[in-house]
């Protein structure tokens, strides 16, 4: 190889490993945005569990203080709907959710493992295309 070549393949790879350290900045702003994404799911979660509890609670206080056909049949409905099983059905459907973001940051996290070790890999061949091209120069 002569110097020009050497310094050019030294360009090219400078180039790449910019590239890649773009894509890492990437799939790092993509991971954040899923841990928010994580986070808020299981804020989610919690609020279901209060929101249910709470609603609940405020239907048998209702049925405690109130007598009646219609009231009985009203109550029955929102007992139906606000039940620990209707609650079980969201909250898993949002732990579904959160695991499938889990596994969304864990993927993004080896690939950016992986650009990381090709970026180690084309720091080394700059430093041995350097050498290289030291080497050229001082034979000259």
């Amino acid at each position: 190889m002569d110097k020009w070549q050497i310094q050019q393949r030294i360009n090219s790879l400078r180039w790449s490993r910019e590239t890649y350290e773009d894509e890492i900045s990437k799939l790092e702003a993509k991971k954040n945005r899923t841990k928010l994404e994580y986070t808020k799911k299981h804020r989610q979660a919690m609020q279901v569990s209060k929101f249910y509890a709470s609603k609940r609670t405020n239907i048998t206080s209702i049925k405690d203080s109130i007598n009646g056909k219609a009231t009985a049949l009203a109550i029955a409905k929102c007992e139906e709907t606000y039940c620990v099983g209707n609650e079980d059905t969201i909250t898993q459907y949002i732990q579904s959710a959160r695991a499938c973001l889990k596994s969304n940051m864990d993927r993004i996290d080896e690939e950016i493992v992986e650009i990381k070790g090709q970026i180690s890999s084309i720091n080394w061949e700059i430093t041995r295309l350097n050498k290289l091209l030291s080497e050229t120069e001082s034979e000259e």
